[in-house]
Parts: structure tokens; C-alpha cells; sequence
């Protein structure tokens, strides 16, 4: 009976700063800077033809998503929801990046066979969403100047209404000691 070599099986939690990522044969984990330096150095040192599964969070993600699809070894990504609702179902209770790693890697080992393989999408695809995401980042900033504007606005509107009334005051005063006929031409053009 032949033996069937067993691929590595690697679970890795993303976030912004770092990768902490838990190799399910060994009792150790270890966190990297999530920037392409760190991650090349760490996909450097890994064994060929891993079994990788990685939580989707944000953008995050897809640096060492790419990386690792691109150096060979089998990339498996897993959204939070999925990821919330296994650890419920294992009767896991705490959640850091370190449980969460090595929940991704149980993950991986048991479900392996009802995943699907992270394959990059086509270059038309990356496309529009990127532009949908910087299309999403200028409404945000649009809305943002419009805020700022129309509060402005307001200040500005509220500064003239305040210094329209004293004016107004102070003309009034001038003409208070004027005779009617006198008054009217001397007020003319300023409106009560």
C-alpha cells in the first residue's frame, strides 16, 4: 500500500500590520509584517506545494494571497462568516489572531475536500474593481468637501446675518434722531 505524502498545512490571520500565521504540524507560530518584503522572505523559507488557507479581511489579504498562488502552493481563502460559524460549531469561544490561525488550519485539514482553490481572477476583473474602489473612495471624498462646504456655508451666512443686523441697528440709530422727511432719503437702500 502506498503512502501519500501529506501537503503542509498552513493557516493565516490577516490584518493590516501583520500575518500571524500557525503551521498546523508544529506547535509554533510565528507573525510577519504584512508588507511584499516580509512576505517574500517568509515565502522563501516554506517547503514547495503548501496547503495555505488565509481569512479574507478587507484588501489585507491579497498580497500574500497573490504571493504564495504565485510560488505554487495552494491557496484556499476563507471569508470571517464561514470562519465565525466553524468556530462555533468546534465549541471555540476566544478569538485573537492566533486562534484564529489556528482555527484556519484545522479548517483546512478537515474540510479541505468542500473548498475551493483560490485561482487569480481575470485581469479584467481586477480592473473594474479597482476602479469601483477608487470610484467608492472619491464619492466618500465628495461627500466629505460637500459636508465642509455647506457647513461653511452656514457660518458664513450666520457671520453676514449677524453683521447685516448690526449695521442695520447702527443706520437705524442714525436715522432715529432725523425728521421723518429727512429720514427716509438718508435710509434708503437699507431694508428692515
Amino acid at each position: 500500500m502506498a503512502m501519500h505524502a501529506t501537503r503542509p498545512v498552513i493557516g493565516i490571520d490577516t490584518a493590516k500590520e501583520e500575518l500571524v500565521i500557525q503551521h498546523d504540524d508544529e506547535k509554533r507560530h510565528l507573525a510577519v509584517d504584512n508588507n511584499p518584503a516580509a512576505i517574500r522572505q517568509w515565502l522563501a523559507g516554506l517547503p514547495k506545494g503548501c496547503d495555505i488557507a488565509i481569512e479574507a479581511t478587507s484588501t489585507y489579504h491579497m498580497e500574500i494571497t497573490e504571493r504564495a498562488h504565485a510560488k505554487g502552493h495552494h491557496v484556499y481563502v476563507v471569508d470571517g462568516y464561514r470562519l465565525k460559524n466553524y468556530r462555533e460549531g468546534v465549541g471555540g469561544r476566544a478569538k485573537t489572531d492566533l486562534t484564529d490561525a489556528q482555527l484556519l488550519a484545522r479548517y483546512l485539514r478537515k474540510e479541505k475536500d468542500e473548498l475551493r482553490r483560490w485561482m487569480p481572477p481575470p485581469k479584467a476583473y481586477r480592473t473594474l474593481q479597482s476602479l469601483l474602489r477608487r470610484r467608492a473612495a472619491l464619492v466618500k471624498a465628495r461627500t466629505a468637501l460637500r459636508q465642509r462646504s455647506t457647513e461653511a456655508l452656514a457660518r458664513g451666512l450666520a457671520c453676514w446675518a449677524q453683521s447685516a443686523s448690526s449695521t442695520v441697528g447702527a443706520a437705524h440709530g442714525r436715522c432715529s434722531g432725523l425728521r421723518l422727511s429727512h429720514r427716509k432719503s438718508f435710509c434708503v437702500g437699507i431694508s428692515y
